[in-house]
């Protein structure tokens, strides 16, 4: 998994056992964090180039929770 921040383009790779939700999400949560921390700014915006695998509810809870707003991308743009 592949995490890009879009200003100073820092990529941060994951390696991913599996592409379970829960795991993908813990992922996720851990970046939200740590950006927010880091920046002392809120995120609002993910861009997602997932094709759809990924985003289910637990994704869509965590996205509603933070009122994130997650966009779809072409896959393989970056």
């Amino acid at each position: 998994m592949i995490l890009i921040d879009e200003f100073s383009l820092y990529y941060t790779v994951v390696f991913l056992s599996t592409k379970l939700a829960k795991i993908t999400l813990k992922v996720l949560q851990a970046y939200h964090i740590e950006v927010e921390h880091q920046t002392g700014k809120k995120l609002h915006y993910i861009w997602l180039d997932i094709r759809r695998e990924w985003f289910n509810q637990i994704w869509e809870k965590y996205r509603a929770t933070y009122r994130l707003v997650f966009e779809l991308i072409i896959p393989y743009a970056y």
